[in-house]
C-alpha cells in the first residue's frame, strides 16, 4: 500500500490546531480545510499520530473544554443543562452529537458578566477553568455560596448552629427573611444576634 505523505503546508496547518481543539473538532476543521485545499482527508488516528510525530500533544489545553470541566467546579448537570437550554453559554456538539465542548473564552465571559453563577467554587478550581487568577479569587471571595445552597447560621447568644436560616426560623418562631435581614443589618431578631457560618 502506498504511504500517504504529508506536505509542509499540511503540517503547518495541523500544528496550528494541535493543543487548542479537541480531536473530534480538530478532525472536522481538518476535513473542511482539506476539501478547500485539495488535501487528502485523514481520520482521527492519522491526525493524532502525525501530531505526536511532530512533537506536539493532541490533548486540548487552551481554547476548548468539555462538560466535565464545568461539572468539576461542582456545577450540577441539571444547572448546566438549563444554561444550555436558556442560551446562557454557547457550546458546540461534535459530529454524531455525542460530545459537547465550550470555548474557554465564553466561560470566562460568563464569569465576568454573571459571576454569581459560579458561587461556591474554590478560587484554585476556578483558576484552572478561567485561567484568570484575579477573576477567580474575586468570585470566590464575593460569592462564597452557591445559589440555592443552604447556608448554616449560628445564634451568637447561644452558640447553637442550624443547617439553614429556614430551620433556625422555625425553631425560634420567626421568618427566614427576618433571620436573613438580621444577619445583613447586624440587628437582633427575636432578641438574638445571628451570623452565617463560613463554609
Amino acid at each position: 500500500m502506498k504511504r500517504r505523505t504529508w506536505s509542509e503546508a499540511e503540517d503547518e496547518f495541523l500544528l496550528g490546531l494541535a493543543g487548542d481543539l479537541p480531536m473530534p473538532l480538530l478532525q472536522m476543521t481538518w476535513t473542511a480545510e482539506a476539501a478547500k485545499r485539495g488535501w487528502k482527508d485523514r481520520n482521527i488516528h492519522a491526525l493524532r499520530t502525525r501530531i505526536y510525530r511532530l512533537g506536539c500533544q493532541s490533548t486540548p489545553t487552551g481554547k476548548w473544554m468539555t462538560v466535565s470541566g464545568l461539572l468539576g467546579l461542582g456545577i450540577h448537570r441539571k444547572t448546566l443543562s438549563d444554561w444550555l437550554t436558556q442560551g446562557v453559554i454557547p457550546s458546540r456538539l461534535t459530529r454524531g452529537r455525542n460530545l459537547r465542548y465550550f470555548k474557554r473564552s465564553d466561560v470566562r465571559a460568563l464569569a465576568r458578566r454573571e459571576p454569581w453563577r459560579f458561587g461556591g467554587c474554590q478560587a484554585d478550581d476556578l483558576f484552572c477553568v478561567l485561567e484568570d487568577r484575579e477573576l477567580a479569587e474575586r468570585i470566590a471571595a464575593d460569592y462564597p455560596y452557591r445559589q440555592g445552597m443552604a447556608i448554616p447560621v449560628r445564634c451568637l447568644d447561644t452558640g447553637r448552629v442550624w443547617p439553614s436560616a429556614s430551620e433556625a426560623a422555625r425553631a425560634v418562631y420567626c421568618t427566614q427573611q427576618a433571620i436573613n435581614d438580621g444577619i445583613r443589618e447586624g440587628r437582633r431578631v427575636v432578641g438574638m444576634r445571628w451570623e452565617r457560618v463560613a463554609a
